[in-house]
């Protein structure tokens, strides 16, 4: 809820924003956390097998198997930062996360299968 505080006289006037309940102030929280150990899980899942191949001939990925994880991993992140970025509430933003890794990780285990 904004709220609209009044400045000094003859200098503009500022807006603050307040959030009021417990359970917005809680949700953006958890959102502040999920954000970069989002970004931070779609690298280390674009890095895990070209790791895994220096070290196991079991892990053969080609150029087409890296191109489809550049496009559904990062895709799906930039879809939730698109999301959050349009839509305030805390709440949603994470039931829509939730939504998108619930996608793509389906279509993620048929590439890597």
């Amino acid at each position: 809820m904004a709220v609209r505080f009044s400045s000094a006289p003859g200098c503009a006037p500022r807006t603050h924003f307040r959030r009021l309940g417990t359970a917005t102030i809680w949700s953006d929280r958890l959102w502040s956390i999920l954000r970069p150990t989002g970004w931070a899980a779609v690298v280390l899942a674009m890095l895990a097998p070209a790791v895994a191949m220096n070290f196991t001939a079991e892990v053969r990925w080609t150029r087409p198997d890296f191109l489809v994880a550049g496009l559904v991993l990062p895709g799906g992140a930039a879809l939730c930062e698109l999301f959050a970025w349009r839509v305030r509430n805390g709440r949603a933003r994470i039931v829509f996360a939730a939504a998108i890794v619930a996608a793509v990780c389906p279509i993620w285990m048929w590439a890597v299968a």
